[in-house]
């Protein structure tokens, strides 16, 4: 029985060659990225149009509407392999999403700047509550494409944005795909579940920073000082601001980001439903104390066959 089925155009042709396929869901920056293999000398035959879209289901679980990005034909041996992301894509690129640009915007919020960035491209934009209404100080988008632009203004304040299926989403961890319309599920995992040996929690050598200071100047006036939060030891960015709000803002977000990587858990897993990128995970039955409680899912990578495939998969504490 196969494990992963695929719709759209040229693609029924084609799965019956399908050798293996990785398809990787991330809490990042990064936008979902599929890859699937196609094998045989029929498949030359049968090159599917740049700009496709293909609905994936994996276990019978909708995995997201994707577009072919890429195409790669092997000639010895005879292979396809396919590249796939959620990403609006257009090989002509008319809109100019993989163009960087030079532009300025006025103090706005957030939720502005992102709707003017994104939607032009053609997506729908959501922005969680926590961020929408956020002011924004004068902005400079410096040789950058509109994704990394919006990744970056994210960055600034411990929040992630991606696109998902047809929909550009802002917001803090955790809360993407319940922007998105999906559902965020909460997946047990058990000793059972785990590739023997595979299984790790990271406890991070560095020093731990209890608190962060952020340097600001007033360009106008030349007034100057440094917020501060939290305690002992403490991290100091790099980055001068321009004036206590921004600095404020981006002490706390740091300070977030550390407080989140503290413990790490990665493992290499049976093949199964519900796994994504922001799902809720509980250890259940491990010896560890330090395993017990919630982790979120940071990232997930599925890779197989037709008829099987395994699941790695990265988490660390919920804010």
């Amino acid at each position: 029985m196969d494990v992963i089925d695929i719709k759209g155009d040229g693609a029924a042709s084609l799965m019956p060659l399908l050798t293996n396929w990785s398809l990787s869901d991330s809490e990042g920056m990064q936008s979902d990225r599929l890859s699937l293999t196609f094998s045989g000398m029929e498949s030359q035959t049968l090159i599917p149009k740049s700009g496709a879209e293909w609905r994936v289901f994996i276990d019978g679980e909708k995995r997201g509407v994707y577009q072919i990005s890429s195409i790669s034909e092997y000639l010895h041996p005879v292979k396809l392999v396919v590249q796939l992301t959620p990403a609006i894509f257009c090989v002509a690129d008319e809109k100019g999403f993989k163009e960087p640009r030079r532009r300025t915007f006025p103090p706005a919020r957030i939720q502005d700047v992102v709707k003017a960035v994104m939607e032009p491209h053609g997506y729908e934009v959501r922005v969680s509550p926590k961020f929408a209404y956020k002011p924004t100080e004068h902005l400079n988008q410096n040789e950058e494409t509109d994704s990394a632009f919006i990744a970056r203004l994210a960055a600034k304040h411990d929040a992630i944005a991606k696109p998902i299926d047809r929909m550009y989403v802002f917001g803090q961890r955790g809360s993407l795909k319940t922007l998105s319309g999906n559902e965020q599920p909460v997946v047990t995992i058990t000793p059972q579940d785990v590739q023997q040996g595979s299984a790790k929690l990271a406890h991070p050598s560095f020093v731990r920073f209890n608190g962060v200071k952020a340097h600001w100047q007033t360009p106008d006036t030349g007034l100057s000082d440094t917020q501060v939060i939290g305690s002992k030891p403490y991290f100091s960015i790099k980055d001068v601001f321009k004036h206590p709000g921004e600095a404020q803002v981006a002490a706390e977000a740091k300070l977030a980001e550390f407080k989140r990587k503290i413990q790490s858990f990665s493992a290499t897993l049976r093949g199964q439903p519900g796994l994504f990128a922001e799902s809720v995970m509980i250890l259940q039955g491990f010896q560890s104390p330090r395993a017990k409680g919630r982790w979120s899912v940071d990232s997930v990578t599925l890779s197989g066959t037709r008829t099987s495939y395994t699941i790695q998969v990265e988490a660390t504490r919920p804010i």
